[in-house]
Formats: structure tokens, C-alpha cells, sequence
């Protein structure tokens, strides 16, 4: 299974996120605009693998889901890089970039209920955004993520060899 890691801590995360980013929307939803094409933050090291651009994005949690594969559910897990080969195939939704991430984590009471606490008994331990793959300064693939430390939000991330399972699902635009 996918052992997140935690890419940065928030209150630095906060800190050394440049304005711009910071800045992208209002905090309130129905108002909000992410501006899903601009680089993401970035940590030192590491370098954008792919990042799927997707225009403006007006936050509306309406139109937020979390998506899991039928390989990840009763019990199962599937491996990262043929999960993400799975959601690039689809056109039944959108996976959200590493903007929306970054939108989420500055703005952390517009993250839907059910991404805090699962849905139908399901616990939710971290939530990964497949529009964007980092490499790391090892050279291995990752997708970035946020968990739940304390009550809040974290920024984290996961190696595509990894397995993701039920507690692992991927943020998604409804169409």
C-alpha cells in the first residue's frame, strides 16, 4: 500500500509558497477562481513531469468528487502508474491538478466534508491529485497529495510503484 510521504510541512508550506500562488483565488466557494494552468508549487529538487493544464477553475465543491478505481475497492489495491494510465484513459471526469492542491491547502475550510472524513464508513487518509507527477531528487515518480495530521490538512506525496487502496482515492472534476 501507498505510504505518503510528507512532502513539507504546512506552516513552512505557507510560508514559502510564492504570493502569486497564494493568491490565486478569493477563499470563499462559488467565487473562487484557480488558475489550473500556472506552475505549482514546486520544492526545491524536484521537476514537473507532467501537468495536465485545465484552464480556470471556479471552485465549486459541487463539482468535486473523489474517484476510486474498481481495483481499489473491497480490499484491493492497484499500482500507481497503471491507475494513472486508468484515469488518463477516462472522459467520464477530469483528475485535478496540483494547483487545486495547492488552492486547498492556503484555503483549508473549502475542502469538502466528505474529503475530511470518507463517505459511506470509508476513512479517507489521503487525497491525490493525478493531474500533475513530480519527479523527486531521487529521480522517482511521484504524485502529490494531502493527508490529515491533527485536524489539519498536509502536503504529501507518493511513488507511482506504490499500491493505492479504498483510502487512497483521486480528486476529480465532475463533469
Amino acid at each position: 500500500m501507498c505510504r505518503f510521504v510528507r512532502t513539507y510541512n504546512q506552516t513552512t508550506f505557507r510560508k514559502e509558497v510564492p504570493v502569486s500562488t497564494q493568491m490565486i483565488a478569493k477563499p470563499e466557494a462559488g467565487s473562487s477562481v484557480i488558475d489550473c494552468d500556472a506552475q505549482p508549487f514546486l520544492k526545491e529538487g524536484w521537476r514537473i513531469e507532467d501537468h495536465q493544464k485545465s484552464g480556470s477553475l471556479t471552485w465549486d465543491p459541487g463539482k468535486a468528487g473523489l474517484h476510486l478505481s474498481d481495483a481499489q475497492r473491497d480490499g484491493r489495491a492497484i499500482v500507481g502508474t497503471k491507475l494513472l494510465q486508468e484515469l488518463s484513459r477516462t472522459t467520464r471526469f477530469h483528475a485535478m491538478n496540483a494547483n487545486v492542491l495547492d488552492f486547498l491547502l492556503s484555503h483549508p475550510h473549502l475542502i469538502p466534508g466528505e474529503w475530511r472524513n470518507g463517505a459511506k464508513g470509508q476513512r479517507i487518509v489521503s487525497v491525490y491529485f493525478w493531474g500533475t507527477i513530480y519527479r523527486d531528487p531521487n529521480n522517482r515518480f511521484c504524485v502529490p497529495c494531502f493527508f490529515w495530521e491533527v485536524g489539519l490538512p498536509e502536503r504529501g506525496h507518493c511513488q507511482l510503484d506504490s499500491y493505492f487502496g479504498i483510502s487512497s482515492p483521486a480528486a476529480i472534476l465532475i463533469a
